[in-house]
């Protein structure tokens, strides 16, 4: 880190230390605390990086937490488009997949799944699918695997 930020520094760039957190992944604890300039920089267990949670332990499930939360927003955005009488089912079912659906599922081809984890992204995708439909709870059927 410090040879990074002394050739950032001879080419004009400069490190915001107070901003710069490190994460070791497979332990919670590192050796020695990394200085840069000086100034200790602190070691985190987790942080969002371009919208992904990573994590010290490199476990998906925290993530795939986060990411129905922010679909859960986009969804609720969603809102008056899914109310509309004007805009048939198909096509709100066409922008749940692009507009919500792309939300949940942004870098998941880099993801472990886990079968709990699949159960979940299934179990929210049905439920924006029944809000779209307007199916009530009360309407609600069991079915059996087969």
């Amino acid at each position: 880190m410090n040879n990074l930020h002394e050739e950032g520094r001879r080419t004009g760039l400069k490190v915001n230390i107070p901003k710069t957190i490190t994460l070791v992944f497979g332990s919670t604890k590192i050796e020695k605390n990394v200085k840069l300039g000086g100034r200790d920089v602190d070691n985190v267990e987790e942080f969002v990086y371009l919208g992904s949670l990573a994590a010290w332990d490199n476990y998906c499930s925290k993530d795939f937490k986060h990411r129905i939360g922010k679909a859960t927003g986009a969804f609720q955005c969603f809102r008056k488009v899914r109310q509309s009488k004007d805009i048939s089912n198909p096509t709100k079912t066409k922008l749940l997949s692009v507009c919500v659906m792309s939300v949940l599922m942004y870098e998941a081809e880099t993801s472990t799944f886990k079968k709990n984890d699949i159960n979940r992204l299934r179990a929210f995708k049905i439920k924006c699918l029944q809000k779209i439909l307007n199916i009530r709870w009360q309407k609600k059927s069991r079915t059996k695997r087969l």
